[in-house]
């Protein structure tokens, strides 16, 4: 399907259809303390399994030079493997909880990824720059928000000339994606 906006054709790529079991347990670089147990699910190399990030980073195709949102990165399970293939990029990882924020903060300095900026949001705007992003990813969080379709919008404008909306989640949040993307203009690829 292919959805106009304003004169120009945004992208969605809807890329994985999940089905993750419970995770448990902890990742390097993170003392058990500083998350709670759904932040250390987060991270468990246990989701590698489902959400392949290597494979998924390499289908996205990332410019080196690119600015990439991670939005819900919380404690930053894909923005610390997404700045390693943008060094002369940026990656703004934005979370509605300021806790994980502060380990994602701590797990880039660990790695020397300086070109990692997070920012504290609200589940209902993305809270990214007006036409400063070439890619936003979404890994299982959009059916955290509280109204997709104006969500996406919204990032649509913060989207520079070309720029790409990919969406990770479980297939059956599917149905709902492709509703909100073709309400807000985006065309399904």
């Amino acid at each position: 399907m292919t959805l106009g906006s304003r004169g120009s054709c945004w992208k969605l790529a809807v890329l994985c259809a999940l089905g993750l079991t419970a995770l448990l347990g902890r990742s390097a670089l993170v003392r058990p303390a500083q998350l709670d147990a759904q932040g250390r699910a987060l991270l468990d190399p246990l989701r590698d399994e489902a959400v392949s990030p290597d494979a998924l980073i390499a289908r996205l195709a990332i410019d080196p030079a690119a600015t990439v949102a991670d939005v819900g990165a919380g404690p930053g399970y894909l923005t610390i493997p997404i700045a390693r293939v943008v060094p002369s990029g940026q990656v703004i990882a934005t979370d509605i909880r300021a806790d994980y924020l502060r380990v994602l903060e701590e797990r880039a300095r660990a790695a020397k990824l300086y070109q990692i900026k997070t920012r504290l949001v609200t589940a209902s705007h993305p809270g990214l720059p007006a036409g400063a992003v070439d890619l936003v990813v979404l890994c299982q969080v959009d059916h955290y928000l509280p109204a997709r379709a104006p969500f996406f919008t919204e990032l649509i404008a913060s989207l520079r000339a070309g720029g790409r909306v990919a969406i990770v989640n479980h297939a059956r949040h599917r149905g709902p994606v492709d509703a909100a993307a073709k309400a807000a203009s985006l065309a399904l690829v």
